[in-house]
């Protein structure tokens, strides 16, 4: 009989006892390791905490190494909630960065511990687009190199840890750790529970919200006991609901318990609610994508039941969506938010056409946007660019516009070929379908919002890349 996969790598202690070469390297690095730690107590001007941070860095780092199906749990868990942030000396990131940072340096001590033994173990790695990513980072230090808007360093700084840092923590990290089914689903199950989670606090908020003339009538994040894990943007709700909409769907495919079946139902009915109440008019867009390639590619043969279903959902939520028309055509909020988007449409023309080629420099927008006073005394604060397009082409140009399109087309395609070529069975099918709602619903969303480089955009398409991935290699996705 078939062995069931195993839900934990080897461990990383195995190689080094293999042989007696390998317990002499073994050695070797953790007294140059024990030296240099030491050695940071007597360095003059390196400050005690440096050293306390080493420590803690190389026991996070090892811990992954060992663990990093626990990397992936944590970044599962936390990937939404950017303001939820780690403040250590000058360390300032969100939590699922800090994770991020631990498991890369992970990965990357577990690659060279298994290379002692196995030369083959760097081979073995998987770089998806990694061409493409590599021209990415070329252009960006290029553009960095040439900016005149702000400083090289900050723009190079940009490079690093916005253009660089998606790509390696929430592509590379999942594509080469998750490596069977059973991580797969309790991936997918956690981000269910966190979009519930976040569906019930958008759900409380919009409570507060009709209680406060303060705040608008809408779902938006609000404080409580002073903390604002996910920000304070309805966009911020709106773009969750509708990448982890598509694991609902395909959680309660699956299910057969009666009881966790109507659980599920309860959750998608609730996060699609939720999206509408956010009233973000990217929320809905999305999600009606979402639902017309749903019908399109699974229910066609059924069109006439399923717009039956359709009608008596929009009559249900008729009075939402009639609000939301009133809320759009008479808010002064909407107003404003148009009024400032097209302001922001026009810095970013006016940067591309300065600079069509290798654009601004990484980074540049905000530092542009922040000397026009006209902007800064209408809307306040700057803001980035809304939008892909208009951030890319603005900062980069032409050549980073056409590799970050040439990217996220990419990622379209390797979870639409997943699920039309290499899907084993209907399970499986249905699985890889719904990740490809994720991928075409999460990047058309960052056609209007910021989180072009961010968690929120980048570790769900992560977590369906890899997916496909292990769907080309004929492992076994179900369960």
């Amino acid at each position: 009989m078939p062995q069931a996969p195993q839900l934990h790598q080897p461990s990383i202690f195995a190689p080094l006892r293999a042989t007696a070469r390998t317990r002499v390297l073994a050695l070797f690095f953790a007294a140059t390791w024990i030296v240099g730690v030491a050695s940071l107590l007597f360095i003059p001007g390196v400050p005690h905490w440096f050293f306390y941070a080493f420590i803690a860095f190389t026991a996070a780092s090892l811990f992954f190494a060992q663990y990093p199906h626990l990397a992936l749990y944590g970044m599962a868990a936390t990937y939404p909630f950017l303001y939820w942030q780690i403040i250590f000396g000058p360390i300032n990131a969100p939590v699922v960065d800090v994770i991020g940072v631990f498991a890369v340096a992970g990965l990357a001590v577990r690659l060279l511990i298994f290379a002692m033994s196995d030369k083959a173990a760097f081979r073995a790695t998987h770089w998806w687009g990694g061409g493409l990513f590599l021209a990415w980072v070329a252009v960006g230090i290029i553009s960095a190199t040439q900016t005149i808007v702000l400083p090289v360093t900050s723009s190079l700084y940009y490079v690093l840890r916005m253009m660089s840092f998606f790509y390696i923590a929430y592509i590379f990290f999942p594509m080469n750790t998750m490596r069977n089914s059973k991580t797969l689903h309790h991936i997918l199950r956690i981000l269910l529970g966190v979009g519930v989670i976040v569906a019930i606090y958008g759900l409380y908020s919009f409570g507060v919200a009709l209680a406060n003339p303060n705040i608008p009538d809408r779902a938006i994040p609000v404080v409580i006991f002073g903390f604002a894990p996910l920000g304070i943007n309805h966009n911020l709700i709106a773009d969750m609901m509708v990448a982890i909409i598509p694991i609902g769907l395909y959680l309660l495919s699956q299910e057969k318990n009666p009881v966790i079946q109507r659980f599920f139902l309860l959750s998608i009915s609730l996060m699609a609610m939720v999206n509408m109440l956010t009233f973000s008019r990217t929320g809905w867009l999305a999600f009606v994508l979402e639902m017309v390639l749903l019908v399109v590619f699974q229910y066609r043969h059924h069109i006439k039941r399923f717009f039956k279903y359709m009608v008596l959902t929009s009559l249900i939520a008729f009075p939402i969506i009639a609000y939301m028309l009133y809320f759009t055509f008479t808010s002064d909020i909407v107003r404003s938010s148009n009024q400032s988007r097209l302001f922001l449409n026009d810095i970013a023309l006016q940067m591309f056409e300065d600079h069509p080629f290798i654009g601004n420099g990484p980074n540049a927008f905000v530092y542009q946007l922040s000397y026009n006073k006209l902007y800064t005394l209408e809307y306040g604060e700057p803001i980035d660019a809304h939008g892909f397009i208009q951030k890319v082409g603005s900062e980069l140009g032409i050549l980073g516009l056409l590799i970050y399109n040439a990217l996220v087309i990419y990622a379209i395609f390797t979870a639409y070929r997943a699920y039309s070529r290499y899907a084993k069975n209907a399970q499986e099918s249905y699985l890889l379908f719904c990740l490809f709602l994720l991928v075409c619903g999460s990047i058309f969303s960052q056609l209007f919002q910021t989180s072009y480089y961010s968690p929120k955009m980048w570790f769900p398409i992560g977590v369906a890349l890899a997916a496909a991935s292990l769907a080309k290699k004929k492992e076994s996705l179900s369960i």
